[in-house]
């Protein structure tokens, strides 16, 4: 840490070449002096009064005043001089909210990699961490004389007991942070690689403002588990301190770089706290370093927490808000940051090295970032970084990527077909997207307007299918175009344009069958427009009169056959009643847009005539009489007929049957409804005999109903 942040050097100052000058405030060319974190070139520069060295790093620290700061200038070995940064902490149902369990279920747990803490320190003893703590070290700021802040009062210390949580508020965080990255089952708690171990560093000196550190207690603790890689397993360092608000992202800073380049090169990911800003454009430091797998905070619906900051250029998004998880002692708290998110990422990186020891960080980080969550920000807009999905980086079927994984590229789509069919467009493909395995959305505009959208689905590997239809008129030419968008873009890729015009004309088809029943005209056969492959309307004339229409969208399968683009749900049938005698029916299809009706064709019949028919259905007495009840048809003519009824021989009323008779209805569907008949008469005691004849309307004669005896 800094005590005297004096501008002698008023910001971060870079060699580019070892004549460049480092610029001075003039009125800060005093003996003063200021921490310094100082990049070598190959080789190391020596002949410094070191605060901290990190040969494998490349990097170390002084307290430099005019002299040593003209020194490192002019020193062939030095790369970059920076002044150091002040840093704080950047503050149970998390690990299920990235689909943790789904390794566990397979199998992962973490075992045999190791997660490195640079933290407050680390509670061993807590039931959560309770052996997984596998080795502990302190680096934290020397005062005069070597007095530090570890256990030990030294600035530095090693071993067991070397990292226990600093003693005032707010040196809980390194606790938290640990169990939430590889916590033990502890209640409904669980940290994310519940099996793998820990190397907890502290690095924080207390102020009275709290916990502090600076970049160059980081970059030895970094140093410090560079050293540690012969010795165990190490998938990332769990990095959960920022700077106190967002820096222009990416920034540069050459020691920590370099210092992270070196440790990636080992296979050891850096995962840092983006920072609590709610900057929508920049990253806390040192997250925004190059390189620095940075991570940001979500709620528990995948949005963006309003503190979060969220740059273009930040890795990935985990939970963030309200995580309970282990403090020292015994006990759990609730806390809210991006410093509880980057433990997520941290664990996340032990169990697939768990799987896959062997595989390159940057194919890691990759899969994560192509298998995440979309993620909306404060503002409603896309980020551009993901929620870690574990299960999906997980899924056998995006382990290997058919394309080079990138953020930034579109999706590639391949076109299998693209019909012209009856009223639209069929288009047939596939997409590879290198940003996201998730979805992607296809719109077809014609004439620049959106008609429809699909949305891919899943396909072999991390291709994705799709079947675009498209709806067209037919007859007149038009722009197709198609517009995708993958699920993590902010903007649309245009895949295709072309001209089609689609089949065009009035309806054709056939009749079929014209069958003729007592009463009953059957007419049948199939109609088919060329403008669109969905059911039209059929209207049916009876000498030259409307009597009737019909849905053509009945199955037929010799229609399907002949006619495949159109499908075979084209065929009618309509039953009408009709009158005896010679007649001529025609049909004509009816057209979807602007061509003419066309005839489907025509066919004479003649309708053969009968007596009416029907039922004497009840007889029964009822004071001071009888009531008599049942129906009749004519199948002469489509209206109802009369019905009189005779007691004893005798004609004693005439009555219309024209009441409903759901029944007759329902056996007799040709004819109208309505032919019901039923009257009440006064009778007199003793035996009587009731008759009912139907009243014929047309050539023949009159016929018995039935008869009853009372």
């Amino acid at each position: 840490m800094v005590t005297a942040f004096v501008s002698l050097l008023s910001s971060v100052l870079v060699l580019l070449h070892p004549m460049t000058a480092v610029g001075l405030d003039t009125a800060d060319a005093t003996p003063a002096r200021v921490r310094v974190v100082v990049t070598t070139r190959d080789g190391f520069a020596s002949n410094y009064d070191f605060v901290s060295r990190q040969r494998n790093l490349g990097t170390f620290t002084v307290d430099a005043d005019a002299a040593t700061l003209e020194r490192l200038r002019r020193d062939p070995k030095v790369a970059a001089i920076t002044t150091d940064r002040e840093l704080r902490p950047a503050l149970a149902d998390s690990a299920a909210q990235i689909h943790a369990d789904a390794a566990w279920d397979s199998g992962l747990t973490g075992a045999g990699q190791t997660i490195v803490v640079v933290d407050t320190g680390v509670d061993r003893s807590h039931p959560m961490l309770s052996g997984h703590v596998v080795d502990e070290a302190c680096f934290t700021e020397a005062s005069t004389g070597g007095a530090g802040s570890c256990p030990n009062g030294l600035a530095e210390q090693l071993g067991a007991g070397a990292a226990a949580p600093c003693a005032v508020g707010g040196c809980d965080h390194g606790t938290h942070v640990a169990s939430i990255a590889a916590g033990s089952a502890y209640g409904a708690l669980r940290g994310v690689a519940p099996d793998a171990s820990l190397i907890a560093v502290q690095v924080f000196t207390p102020s009275p403002s709290g916990p502090a550190t600076s970049i160059g207690e980081v970059l030895a603790a970094f140093e410090w588990a560079y050293e540690q890689r012969t010795r165990f397993a190490i998938a990332a360092i769990s990095l959960s301190v920022a700077s106190s608000g967002p820096v222009a992202t990416p920034c540069a800073d050459a020691a920590v770089e370099q210092a992270v380049a070196r440790l990636h090169d080992v296979g050891i990911a850096v995962v840092a706290a983006a920072g609590n800003g709610g900057s929508p454009t920049d990253l806390a430091y040192p997250a925004c370093v190059r390189g620095i797998v940075s991570v940001s905070s979500v709620g528990s619906t995948g949005t963006a927490s309003s503190f979060a900051n969220r740059a273009p250029q930040l890795s990935l998004f985990a939970p963030g808000e309200t995580v309970t998880a282990a403090t020292p002692g015994t006990t759990t708290q609730t806390k809210s940051g991006t410093s509880q998110s980057t433990p997520h990422v941290a664990g996340a990186l032990a169990l697939v090295r768990q799987r896959e020891p062997a595989a390159s960080l940057d194919a890691l980080v990759a899969l994560f970032d192509r298998t995440a969550d979309v993620v909306i920000g404060p503002d409603g807009g896309r980020a551009a970084a993901g929620m870690l999905r574990i299960d999906r980086a997980l899924d056998p079927r995006y382990q290997h990527p058919s394309v080079d994984v990138s953020r930034v590229s579109p999706p590639l789509v391949g076109l299998d077909s693209l019909r012209v069919l009856p009223g639209r467009v069929e288009l047939v493909g596939w997409v590879v997207d290198p940003a996201s395995v998730l979805p992607a959305t296809l719109t077809a505009l014609v004439d620049g307007i959106p008609r429809v959208a699909a949305q891919t689905v899943a396909g072999s590997g991390d291709t994705q299918r799709f079947t675009l239809i498209a709806p067209i008129d037919g007859g007149i030419p038009r722009e197709l175009c198609v517009d995708i968008q993958g699920a993590r873009a902010t903007a649309t890729t245009r895949v295709v344009c072309t001209s089609v015009t689609g089949p065009d004309g009035p309806p054709g088809g056939s009749v079929d069958v014209v069958r003729a029943g007592l009463g009953a005209l059957t007419v049948q056969g199939w109609a088919i427009d060329p403008d669109a492959s969905t059911p039209i309307d059929v209207h049916v004339y009876v000498d030259g009169v409307l009597v009737t229409g019909s849905r053509a969208d009945r199955t037929r399968d010799d229609v399907g056959r002949e006619y495949p683009d159109y499908g075979a749900a084209h065929g009618f049938s309509a039953t009408l009643a009709v009158t005896s005698g010679p007649h001529v029916v025609c049909v004509y299809g009816i057209d979807i847009d602007d061509d003419q009706n066309a005839l489907i064709g025509c066919r004479p019949f003649d309708m053969p005539t009968g007596p009416p028919f029907g039922a004497l259905d009840a007889v029964h007495p009822t004071a001071p009489g009888v009531v008599v009840a049942g129906w009749a048809i004519d199948p002469d003519v489509p209206t109802a007929v009369d019905v009189h009824i005779y007691i004893d021989g005798r004609l004693v009323r005439g009555v219309a049957a024209n009441r409903a008779r759901v029944d007759v209805t329902a056996a007799y569907p040709q004819f109208p409804a309505d032919h019901g008949y039923e009257a009440t008469f006064e009778l007199g005691e003793g035996p009587h005999v009731v008759c009912a004849y139907g009243i014929n309307a047309g050539p023949g004669t009159n016929a018995l109903l039935g008869c009853r005896s009372i």
